[in-house]
Formats: C-alpha cells, sequence, structure tokens
C-alpha cells in the first residue's frame, strides 16, 4: 500500500494555463495534465493507491471556491484521491469555513505563504492554525523556499521556527512539506527535525525532468537517511508534490534505503493511514 500525501490538481477551467505558468516558473516538466483522470492514469503508472489534493487559494476569494469543489470531489464515488481544504490568512471568516470543511468531512487544509504572500509566523495564520487543530483538522503547511519564488522569503527555516514558538504542537497535527523546509534540508535538520510535527518528503529526492537538464535525480541519501533517523520514521509522509516529480522514482528511492521494512512502511502508508483513520491494505 502507498500513500502520496502530497499531490496537486487544477480545475478544468484553469488547468492548462496553471499547469503552463508553474512549469515556466520552476522549468520543471509535469508528469501527467493536471486533471483528477490524469493523477488517476499516474497513480496506476506509479503503484499508488491514494493520493491527497493539497489545493491552495492564492487569494482570499477563492477559498470558498475551491473548498467548495473539495466538498464535492470528496463525495463522488471515486475514492481514491482525497482532497484536502484550504484556507487564506487574509480570509475573515475563517471560523466559520474551516467549520464548514469539518461537518463535510474534510481531513485538512492546505497553507502556502509563497503563494499567498504572507509570513508563516504571521498572527493570521497562527489563528487559522489553532482554530483548524480545535477542530481536529490536519494543517500541512508549504515549508521553505520556492523553485519558481526564491525571492519569496516567507516560510524559510526561521520563520518556521518562529512560527512553532506560537503554536501548541501538542494540540493539533501540524505537516511541514519539504523535509521540513525545501532548499534549506540542512537547517531543517539541524532545526526543526524532532519536533512534535510531520513532514513529508515532497520534492526531496528522486526524479524531475528539468526543462534545460533534462531527467535529473536530486537525491542525496545519505543526508534523507540522516534526516528520518533523527525524525523518526513514525513523524515522516510519502509525499512527492506530483506533478512536479516522479512518484515511482521516490518510492523507489525509498524501498532502496537502509531502513527496516517497518520504517518504510511507516513513511510509504502506515503514518497516513493513521492520520487519515484510513484503514491499512
Amino acid at each position: 500500500m502507498i500513500i502520496d500525501f502530497h499531490t496537486h490538481i487544477f480545475p478544468d477551467v484553469i488547468v492548462e494555463k496553471a499547469l503552463h505558468n508553474l512549469s515556466e516558473a520552476i522549468s520543471f516538466v509535469p508528469y501527467f495534465d493536471g486533471t483528477d483522470i490524469g493523477i488517476l492514469k499516474d497513480m496506476e503508472r506509479t503503484g499508488i493507491n491514494y493520493s491527497i489534493i493539497l489545493p491552495v487559494a492564492t487569494k482570499p476569494e477563492q477559498v470558498e471556491i475551491v473548498n467548495d469543489q473539495t466538498i464535492f470531489m470528496n463525495k463522488k464515488e471515486n475514492k481514491k484521491i482525497i482532497f484536502f481544504g484550504t484556507m487564506h490568512p487574509n480570509y475573515k471568516d475563517y471560523k466559520k469555513e474551516l467549520r464548514r470543511l469539518k461537518d463535510n468531512g474534510v481531513k485538512g487544509i492546505k497553507l502556502h505563504p509563497v503563494y499567498q504572500f504572507v509570513d508563516m509566523d504571521s498572527d493570521s495564520y497562527v489563528d487559522i492554525v489553532n482554530e483548524a487543530f480545535s477542530l481536529g483538522l490536519i494543517v500541512v503547511f508549504h515549508a521553505g523556499l520556492d523553485p519558481g519564488f526564491p525571492e519569496r522569503l516567507y516560510s524559510t527555516y526561521t520563520k518556521i521556527l518562529s512560527f512553532l514558538d506560537k503554536i501548541d504542537l501538542n494540540k493539533g497535527t501540524l505537516v511541514l512539506a519539504h523535509m521540513g523546509s525545501l532548499d534549506e534540508h540542512k537547517e531543517s535538520y539541524e532545526y526543526i527535525l524532532g519536533k512534535n510535527l510531520y513532514i513529508d518528503t515532497a520534492m526531496s529526492f528522486g526524479t524531475v525532468h528539468h526543462m534545460e537538464k533534462g531527467y535529473v535525480d536530486i537525491t542525496d541519501r545519505e543526508l534523507i537517511i540522516k534526516m528520518i533517523k533523527k525524525h523518526g520514521s513514525e513523524k515522516v509522509l510519502f509525499g512527492s508534490d506530483n506533478p512536479w516529480i516522479d512518484a515511482k522514482s521516490m518510492v523507489d528511492v525509498i524501498n532502496s534505503l537502509p531502513l527496516t521494512q517497518e520504517e518504510k512502511d511507516n513513511i510509504l502508508f502506515k503514518n497516513a493511514c493513521k492520520l487519515l483513520s484510513m484503514k491499512e491494505e
């Protein structure tokens, strides 16, 4: 069983434009077409059983629209893709909207300081996270830099540490994407790992298809092993960041690491099953 805790698709009306713009920004060729049908086909290729879709509202007025889609898609018959909701730090009625998500069975939300142009340690994010925790919603944060927008320093490891000082990690489930801080793995290892939070593996190893360099293996096995060992496999979630990375190559890396089968299973599905209250297959 494999659960990919970090994937993206886009509404049909914007998928072509969104995929093109993001591809140009990060210089990566996507591995599928950005649609729900496309990710299901890619899951067959990669052997992934379930994918968690993490949408982002880049403007406050998008919050309810995106969450309407999340609620609708989760009620469709196909349960292989599970949608999280979203929230924007400048959306005013966040308590009511988070309650709406909870009441409709949504498991969590995705927040993205880089795309939302707000510092991760801002009071608005802290308030949203505290409310989400009180409702039992999982909170997934983009953590670290972004390859498409390196000048946007809204969620660097220093911002993450400041944010962590303002919340109680014992009151809810926080997931920091990208092994704790994208493009700052050494800083994540030093300052973030070991805390009472989850990290996902998105965009942290495996193969990307770079527009100019071709297929590139971004894996640093020695560092990844050290990070998993320090944080503990029971707090690591497999996530690919599909369509921007070859999910199969990431699964292959995990299976090749000198970890016990229990540690590999924790990362690939057991931890996700626990958080999502799913039965193991």
